[in-house]
């Protein structure tokens, strides 16, 4: 019985080192915030937020077309604070001089 006993101590003492000096490994997920500004064509303010939801499901929203701002934080909110830049979906009619540059 002290045979095995020894056997299994130097099998775990062999494979102990190993373990040892490997470090775990961590999934790390960083909270990103941003905003996109997306130029459309709408009658109205909640036209306007569908028609951009519907650009960025499509997937036809990139940097070329939208202004695309993130920032990587270590927390979003602190309390009462809120990091993000932008914290909900707003629209903002253009003046008219705007849409006939962006024709």
């Amino acid at each position: 019985m002290h045979g095995l006993r020894a056997l299994l101590v130097l099998h775990a003492l062999r494979w102990y080192p190993k373990a040892m000096s490997t470090k775990p490994k961590w999934n790390v997920e960083i909270p990103i915030a941003g905003s996109v500004n997306i130029t459309v064509s709408a009658s109205t303010k909640k036209e306007a937020i569908a028609t951009a939801w519907a650009l960025i499901n499509a997937g036809k929203v990139d940097t070329e077309h939208a202004d695309i701002e993130w920032d990587f934080l270590e927390d979003v909110v602190q309390g009462n604070v809120c990091y993000a830049p932008c914290v909900s979906q707003t629209a903002t009619r253009l003046p008219d001089d705007k849409l006939d540059e962006e024709g």
